[in-house]
């Protein structure tokens, strides 16, 4: 029994592991920027009313791509625990707990035990371009957590589903169609990744079985949900852009992916030709001892994910590229999240594939990748580490001293048009002081036409730096 006991609590470790790495990527107490603003504001609006009309008139320009769900949502935090970075940020941090949940389950239901999901957690931490989003007031990391959760929900094959399963899945794929417009990328994609990569092969086999593994009256549900929330918010146009789509692409668009969605393997050099190298060894002793019908059966499901968070960041990219907008590494971030779990799941399964003919190879090999893993993002951490100090040393930032709620209610009471930096600094005073958001952020939105909004890219008007 104690045993037994021991065992239920070393199944704990991960998702305690996970909390930390949140806390390790918080930085909840860094000063609030431009993009984050535009949420904040929100707080400062008189009723949920008044907030479907910013939503409908804002959408398709200055928050272009948004549905307005997670605005939603931040909108409800402000209003229940008040002007704080914390409350803010609070809705990215419950989903970054989902996200972590979700894909740790996900990994269990694979076959990985705990060793193998602290493994993930360990290559996760070196996912910075993933994890910068844990705690940042915008929609990214809940687009994360929807993917997650589809994929979990879809591990399940339709006479596994339980109430509770079920119930879960409506919930998962409901949220991901209202909650961004890469829903109609990542849902269908998941579909059929987990689909084609079922256990039993007998069973749910053809154009039928995929339609009973989609579960028809729930894909129905969400393509409607999903076309009428895209009507009425971010598919009725977008901002004026005036940059280069290009701008923030310095190489390659496939080496740029590359870097972005395996960053844990190849940020640095040394520890890149390693993981190579052991790859190789381990598929050569694979390959030498194992038929090949049982490699490709083992293989097959990590590599398949892999493929499918490629070609859903492509798929972005060529988006924005059609619609002359920045093509950003953050817009790959579920396909980021995606890939992690892959490469996991694939090590794992070349470890269970060369325990088939070698325990001890078996054991050198997970002793070689978690230390070239712990090797690989030991810098990443430790500079996590050291912003998070920084931030908590440095907190709050100072600012001019006319940045008060007195002066913020005064200059819009004589119509003076604030830039974006001024709004950024009241805000930032605002989470400082406390209190409710002050009614006054509401004029951000009602007092301008927005039909003529040009994306604001001058760094000058971003932070509240000078």
């Amino acid at each position: 029994m104690r045993a037994f006991q021991g065992t239920r609590w070393l199944g704990l470790l991960p998702f305690l592991a996970g909390i930390f790495l949140i806390g390790l990527y918080s930085h909840v107490l860094r000063p609030i920027w431009y993009d984050e603003m535009v949420y904040f504001v929100l707080g400062g609006l008189d009723s949920p009313a008044g907030l479907v009309q910013v939503l409908q008139e804002t959408t398709s320009n200055v928050n272009q791509g948004q549905t307005g769900a997670y605005m939603a949502l931040v909108y409800f935090s402000l209003k229940a625990f008040g002007a704080s970075l914390i409350s803010l940020r609070l809705v990215s941090i419950l989903f970054s707990v989902v996200f972590l949940v979700t894909s740790l389950l996900f990994l269990r239901r694979k076959g990985l035990t705990w060793t193998w999901q602290l493994l993930y957690l360990v290559l996760l931490a070196g996912a910075a371009t993933l994890n910068l989003f844990m705690s940042e007031a915008r929609v990214y990391i809940a687009l994360v957590a929807a993917v997650s959760s589809a994929l979990l929900f879809y591990s399940y094959a339709p006479e596994e589903r339980t109430r509770t399963v079920t119930v879960f899945g409506w919930v998962s794929i409901l949220f991901l169609a209202i909650v961004h417009p890469y829903a109609a990328i990542y849902l269908p994609l998941i579909i059929v990744f987990s689909f084609l990569t079922r256990n039993d092969r007998k069973t749910n086999q053809g154009v039928s079985g995929l339609l009973r593994w989609a579960n028809p009256a729930l894909v129905v549900a969400a393509a409607v949900t999903y076309t009428v929330l895209a009507a009425s918010t971010w598919l009725r146009g977008t901002a004026i852009f005036e940059g280069d789509p290009w701008e923030w692409i310095d190489a390659p668009l496939w080496l740029v992916l590359v870097d972005h969605l395996l960053m844990p393997f190849v940020t640095q050099t040394n520890t890149a030709l390693l993981w190579l190298l052991v790859l190789v060894m381990a598929m050569a002793f694979i390959l030498i001892r194992t038929p090949l019908t049982t490699v490709v059966n083992r293989l097959a499901g990590p590599i398949l994910l892999l493929l499918v968070a490629f070609f859903a960041s492509a798929v972005v990219s060529m988006i924005s590229l059609f619609n002359d907008f920045w093509i950003l590494p953050r817009q790959w971030v579920a396909s980021i999240a995606l890939a992690v779990v892959a490469m996991t799941w694939l090590l794992h399964e070349l470890w269970v594939t060369v325990r088939l003919n070698s325990p001890s190879v078996a054991l050198s090999f997970q002793l070689a990748v978690t230390a070239i893993a712990l090797a690989s993002v030991f810098s990443l951490t430790q500079f996590q580490l050291t912003k998070w100090i920084v931030t908590v040393r440095s907190y709050p930032e100072e600012i001019p001293v006319d940045f008060t709620r007195q002066d913020l209610s005064s200059r819009l009471d004589k119509g003076e048009v604030l830039s974006e930096k001024d709004w950024i600094r009241f805000a930032h005073t605002n989470t400082v002081e406390g209190g409710p958001v002050w009614p006054s952020f509401g004029e951000y939105y009602r007092a301008r036409d927005w039909s003529d909004f040009v994306v604001v890219t001058d760094p000058g008007q971003l932070t509240i730096y000078d």
